[in-house]
């Protein structure tokens, strides 16, 4: 039977921890390269190292750490430095594909998914993908408090990794998981997890596994439920309606949603961006590729 690749994307501090976590409960094959938790996140990313490496050397070719709304080129794919990284996402994923089922999580996954799906699908594995989302304002005042991010910057970022995450994700089976619903209606997220893998021989759930779930699910993970910011007040709202769209799967309420006024300036900002970074690149003055470290690490 064919392997199945799950992709967890979201924005970070938005519960892809907690939905890789449940997704390996249910029986996906996490890898045995996972990074340590620490103080922002006991229980640990579920991130496998390697992907993140990856990940995070991939993006610096274009300058960019992924914060701040910094999209890459519309033909970031198809340049020979970035070609460099494929076969080391095909290693990566024939290692997690030794199981049947597998997930892979990094937020960054957002920005890059496409060349992951392309990697899974050569060596034949089928993809699914995981949206994990949380409420704009709670993933900035999380930010701020961590990383001392300003809340503008928070929200630029915030748009970019679900715009780009609903992109990616639209040609492939998929299902969204609010960071909320995590804690309130588990039991329909689980629900959603298992009919989008679709193999319930292997991934399923059963008294022990749903335990050991609600174990996991602490509620104080959530400790800010505010929705409502005086500081942005209009884009706030834009934002909010946007992340209620996605939240319920409504995805042409979505893409309605960001055709609106402040959201609308924000897509033209990164996309002029975008467009930036395609003539630096073109002439080889953003960054010397030939520098970059490319290193297996992790």
């Amino acid at each position: 039977m064919t392997t199945t690749a799950i992709f967890v994307l979201g924005m970070h501090r938005s519960g892809t921890s907690a939905t890789a976590a449940t997704l390996g409960l249910l029986g996906a094959n996490l890898g045995g390269h996972l990074i340590p938790g620490r103080e922002d996140n006991k229980k640990g990313f579920f991130e496998d190292g390697r992907c993140v490496n990856t990940n995070i050397k991939l993006l610096r070719c274009f300058g960019t750490d992924g914060h701040g709304g910094v999209a890459l080129p519309g033909n970031w794919r198809d340049l020979s430095e970035t070609q460099s990284f494929f076969p080391k996402m095909q290693a990566i994923l024939a290692d997690l594909g030794t199981q049947p089922i597998y997930a892979i999580k990094d937020p960054r996954l957002s920005l890059v998914a496409e060349m992951w799906f392309d990697a899974a699908m050569s060596l034949g594995h089928e993809v699914k993908v995981v949206i994990a989302g949380r409420h704009p304002l709670q993933v900035a005042q999380s930010l701020e408090r961590r990383d001392n991010v300003t809340r503008y910057r928070a929200y630029l970022t915030w748009l970019l990794y679900t715009v780009r995450a609903v992109q990616c994700a639209r040609d492939f089976s998929r299902t969204y998981i609010a960071f909320e619903d995590l804690q309130t209606a588990v039991d329909a997220c689980i629900v959603r997890m298992v009919e989008l893998v679709g193999r319930p021989d292997i991934f399923f759930v059963d008294d022990e596994r749903r335990a050991k779930i609600n174990e996991f699910l602490d509620p104080s993970m959530i400790n800010n439920r505010e929705t409502t910011d005086n500081q942005f007040a209009n884009l706030s709202k834009e934002l909010s309606a946007l992340y209620a769209a996605m939240s319920t799967g409504d995805e042409a309420s979505f893409n309605q949603c960001l055709q609106r006024g402040a959201l609308r300036m924000f897509m033209e900002m990164t996309a002029a961006y975008r467009g930036f970074l395609a003539s630096q690149v073109a002439h080889r003055n953003l960054v010397d590729f030939s520098s970059a470290d490319q290193s297996d690490e992790g």
